[in-house]
């Protein structure tokens, strides 16, 4: 004697399931965000790398270049930095999605501080009158991970927020 499942019984199952993926859901989209800003601080620490060759090729000191795209005459930093990069699909944060994307339109995810345009580079700081200040080279031009930027920094760190250092006091 085969016994079937009635129509209650299923959507019982069904409602089970569907609570279940919503628990799951918030947890796996959290994951993803995660993963998506570890690809963004891996493509800061290369563009750092690329910064690092372009400064010991012009005698330490930084390029002068665009905060986003080219909208003053200045070269935006990817084409500043493309002859130090294999890929220069580093300038995309994989968080840079949608149809507003800031790469669809500027060519980059990420933004130059033009604070320190043309400064001369000491390892992991710079010097403006008198002051030994670390602040971001780069970032994320917008909040692309759950409301949080990642930041470059002159030392290679790559951080999740903003931090800025004078005389190594923050």
């Amino acid at each position: 004697m085969r016994k079937n499942f009635s129509l209650v019984e299923l959507i019982v199952v069904i409602a089970v399931i569907a609570i279940l993926a919503g628990l799951i859901y918030p947890a796996f989209m959290k994951a993803r965000d995660r993963s998506r800003m570890a690809a963004c601080a891996s493509n800061l620490k290369q563009i750092g790398i690329a910064l690092n060759s372009y400064t010991s090729d012009y005698k330490d000191y930084l390029p002068v270049c665009e905060r986003l795209g080219s909208v003053y005459g200045l070269p935006a930093l990817k084409t500043v930095l493309s002859p130090y990069l294999q890929n220069t699909n580093v300038f995309k944060c994989p968080g840079d999605l949608g149809a507003s994307s800031v790469f669809a339109s500027a060519g980059t995810s990420y933004e130059w501080n033009t604070f320190v345009n043309g400064l001369k580079l000491d390892k992991s700081t710079f010097t403006i009158a008198g002051e030994t200040i670390s602040s971001p080279f780069c970032g994320d031009a917008e909040e692309f991970h759950l409301k949080r930027r990642n930041y470059l920094y002159p030392d290679g760190r790559v951080l999740d927020k903003m931090e800025i250092l004078i005389n190594n006091v923050p």
